[in-house]
C-alpha cells in the first residue's frame, strides 16, 4: 500500500494542488495501458498521481491508453474558456524528478 503525505508549503500556507486550482493550472495527458499495467513503472505512476488532481479520466481504447484531465503545478495557467493544453510527462528514475512538456 502506498501512503501519500502532503506537506503545506511554509510560505503561502496552501497545498500545491490548491494553488494549481486557484491559478487554473489544468492540462491533459495520456498514459498508455501497457505502461499502467507494468509493475516496473509503479514509481513513475506514483510520482504522477501524487502531483495531480484528476478531474476526468477516459479510457481511449483506440489509443491503448487513459487520457487524464488534471490540475497540477507542473502545468501552465490557462485562461478561462481557452482549450485545455496537452502535456507529455516524463519521469527520471535516477533523480526521481517529474517534468511536464507542452505538446
Amino acid at each position: 500500500m502506498i501512503v501519500l503525505k502532503a506537506k503545506k508549503p511554509k510560505v503561502s500556507g496552501e497545498f500545491p494542488l490548491e494553488v494549481a486550482m486557484r491559478e487554473n493550472r489544468i492540462g491533459k495527458f495520456i498514459i498508455s495501458s501497457q505502461f499502467i499495467g507494468s509493475s516496473l513503472h509503479s514509481m513513475a505512476i506514483g510520482a504522477v498521481m501524487s502531483r495531480v488532481l484528476i478531474t476526468r479520466a477516459e479510457n481511449l481504447f483506440h489509443m491503448h491508453g487513459i487520457e487524464y484531465y488534471a490540475y497540477s503545478t507542473l502545468f501552465e495557467p490557462v485562461e478561462e474558456f481557452n482549450s485545455i493544453p496537452e502535456y507529455e510527462l516524463t519521469y527520471d528514475e535516477n533523480s526521481e524528478t517529474l517534468n511536464a512538456k507542452l505538446i
